[in-house]
Protein backbone atom coordinates (compact mmCIF):
# COMPACT_ATOMS: atom_id res chain seq x y z
CA UNK A 1 0.00 0.00 0.00
CA UNK A 2 1.68 3.37 -1.18
CA UNK A 3 1.58 6.10 1.20
CA UNK A 4 -0.58 9.15 0.87
CA UNK A 5 2.10 12.51 1.37
CA UNK A 6 -0.96 14.57 1.77
CA UNK A 7 -2.23 12.42 4.59
CA UNK A 8 1.20 11.46 5.80
CA UNK A 9 3.79 13.66 4.56
CA UNK A 10 7.18 13.05 5.32
CA UNK A 11 10.77 15.23 4.28
CA UNK A 12 10.60 15.46 0.87
CA UNK A 13 7.35 15.96 -0.43
CA UNK A 14 6.68 18.64 -2.16
CA UNK A 15 3.43 20.65 -2.33
CA UNK A 16 1.96 23.71 -4.52
CA UNK A 17 -1.15 24.64 -2.47
CA UNK A 18 -3.95 26.22 -3.60
CA UNK A 19 -2.72 29.63 -2.83
CA UNK A 20 -0.21 28.73 -5.07
CA UNK A 21 2.48 28.10 -2.37
CA UNK A 22 5.22 25.86 -2.34
CA UNK A 23 5.83 23.62 0.33
CA UNK A 24 8.88 21.43 1.10
CA UNK A 25 9.17 18.82 3.88
CA UNK A 26 12.42 19.25 4.95
CA UNK A 27 12.56 17.39 8.37
CA UNK A 28 10.61 15.58 11.26
CA UNK A 29 10.95 14.97 14.70
CA UNK A 30 8.51 14.05 17.69
CA UNK A 31 7.92 16.82 20.44
CA UNK A 32 7.54 15.56 24.09
CA UNK A 33 5.61 17.85 26.40
CA UNK A 34 6.17 18.22 30.04
CA UNK A 35 3.84 15.28 30.90
CA UNK A 36 5.65 12.71 28.28
CA UNK A 37 2.81 12.99 25.33
CA UNK A 38 4.31 12.56 22.10
CA UNK A 39 3.49 14.48 19.30
CA UNK A 40 4.69 14.11 15.74
CA UNK A 41 6.24 17.09 13.88
CA UNK A 42 7.41 18.21 10.75
CA UNK A 43 9.15 21.44 9.72
CA UNK A 44 8.57 23.02 6.22
CA UNK A 45 9.49 25.61 4.07
CA UNK A 46 7.19 27.60 2.15
CA UNK A 47 8.06 29.66 -0.87
CA UNK A 48 4.93 32.08 -1.68
CA UNK A 49 4.61 32.88 -5.71
CA UNK A 50 5.71 36.47 -5.12
CA UNK A 51 8.86 35.47 -3.88
CA UNK A 52 8.90 36.52 -0.58
CA UNK A 53 11.18 35.35 1.88
CA UNK A 54 10.49 31.84 2.05
CA UNK A 55 8.64 30.93 6.02
CA UNK A 56 9.75 27.66 7.92
CA UNK A 57 6.69 25.93 9.52
CA UNK A 58 7.59 23.85 13.10
CA UNK A 59 4.45 22.28 13.97
CA UNK A 60 2.58 19.08 14.37
CA UNK A 61 1.41 16.77 11.31
CA UNK A 62 -2.29 17.59 11.97
CA UNK A 63 -1.64 21.09 11.49
CA UNK A 64 0.75 20.82 8.27
CA UNK A 65 -1.43 18.47 6.81
CA UNK A 66 -4.32 20.91 7.16
CA UNK A 67 -1.93 23.22 5.75
CA UNK A 68 -1.54 21.39 2.95
CA UNK A 69 -5.39 20.28 2.25
CA UNK A 70 -6.50 20.55 -1.31
CA UNK A 71 -2.82 20.85 -2.22
CA UNK A 72 -1.10 19.24 -5.64
CA UNK A 73 1.77 16.85 -4.99
CA UNK A 74 4.52 18.51 -7.28
CA UNK A 75 6.82 15.42 -5.77
CA UNK A 76 6.87 12.15 -3.04
CA UNK A 77 9.22 11.26 -1.22
CA UNK A 78 11.05 8.14 -1.70
CA UNK A 79 11.49 7.60 1.56
CA UNK A 80 10.99 3.76 2.58
CA UNK A 81 11.51 4.29 6.54
CA UNK A 82 7.56 6.19 7.15
CA UNK A 83 8.20 4.36 11.32
CA UNK A 84 8.31 7.04 13.92
CA UNK A 85 9.72 5.16 16.45
CA UNK A 86 13.23 6.26 15.47
CA UNK A 87 12.75 9.94 14.70
CA UNK A 88 14.65 12.09 17.39
CA UNK A 89 13.00 12.78 20.33
CA UNK A 90 12.98 16.84 21.36
CA UNK A 91 11.56 17.63 24.80
CA UNK A 92 9.68 21.04 25.13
Amino acid sequence: MSRNPLADPMPGDIFITIQNHRVEIIDRYVSIDEHGKETPCLIAKRIKLDKEPHDILNTSVSVISVKIRGSKIEYQSTENDISWKSVKRIIV
